[in-house]
């Protein structure tokens, strides 16, 4: 698989592997899986929303499609926005209303906001080299952002232009390869690259 996420719900499971994404039935484990071939290139990045009503996927063919409601069945057709480059990842925030992706060459990373008609995205400043991971709260009041030089930037979503002042949190030795925060918010981890 070069990409799998499983749902909220735990009920369920989906892997890529190249193009293809799928999605596999937990309850009925011996069922075969239910694959979506509308990607040309290698899939590798997926993220549920917490109520997992909304299912987003970035893919090196510089698409990321995103399905709300999802549809483990693929019936519903997906909203397609491009990227001038390959995704190399996808965090949904977890009421489902912004979508942070980050392309590979050059990397940069954008934040779109689903509530609004164009969804336009908008380049975070402040990041200096790959971003590896990154992370809402759980009351997404934060969006932080871990670059490969190991360098942790944070934004506050409720300022006025949250986008223009972001600060330094601190920085992990060897880069920040995942970020989670605890259920209630009070807590960052932050896991250095083995």
């Amino acid at each position: 698989f070069t990409s799998f996420r499983d749902s909220p719900d735990r009920r369920w499971l989906i892997t890529s592997h190249e193009e293809v994404l799928q999605s596999w039935d937990l309850t009925q484990p011996h069922s075969a899986p239910v694959s979506y071939y509308g990607f040309t290139n290698s899939i590798l990045s997926a993220d549920f929303s917490s109520s997992g009503e909304f299912l987003a996927v970035g893919s090196w063919d510089e698409t990321l499609h995103f399905w709300e409601p999802f549809d483990p069945s693929w019936s519903v057709t997906p909203i397609i926005l491009e990227a001038e480059d390959g995704i190399t990842l996808v965090v949904v925030s977890p009421s489902g209303r912004w979508l942070l992706y980050n392309v590979g060459d050059p990397d940069k990373t954008f934040i779109s906001d689903l509530r609004t008609q164009d969804r336009t995205p908008i380049q975070l400043a402040g990041i200096t080299s790959d971003t590896n991971s990154a992370a809402f709260s759980p009351n997404e009041r934060w969006l932080v952002v871990g670059s490969s030089h190991g360098d942790i930037i944070v934004w506050d979503l409720t300022l006025q232009k949250p986008f223009s002042q972001p600060f330094h949190l601190g920085s992990v030795r060897l880069g920040a390869d995942e970020l989670i925060f605890s259920s209630n918010g009070q807590f960052l981890i932050a896991k250095e690259r083995d």
